[in-house]
């Protein structure tokens, strides 16, 4: 599986993981839904909740929840702290 992402700096990077990097990138064994990745990858891109749920097609309360559960799964206080630590996770894996 591929996966591209634009990151803060606008650096495209692309990287190959298999099943078991996916499920090593979860913390304490809690896997990311669907929702959730895909949350992920447009605050990669840096886009607002609202821009979010419209892609989705879903509530921006919706989104707010899933930010939520991401920042609790990934152990993280803020968005931008997220955001950074998938660009540093993302760079270990390219190396």
């Amino acid at each position: 599986m591929k996966i591209r992402r634009t990151l803060v700096l606008r650096l495209p990077i692309e990287i190959e993981i298999g099943p078991e990097e996916a499920r090593a990138a979860a913390m304490d064994g809690e896997l990311l839904t669907r929702a959730e990745m895909a949350v992920l990858e447009f605050l990669i891109r840096a886009m607002s909740n609202k821009e979010i749920a419209v892609r989705m097609g879903i509530s921006e309360s919706g989104v707010k929840k899933h930010v939520g559960n991401l920042l609790r799964k990934k152990r993280c206080a803020t968005r931008g702290q997220l955001i950074y630590q998938e660009r540093c996770a993302a760079e270990e894996l390219g190396k």
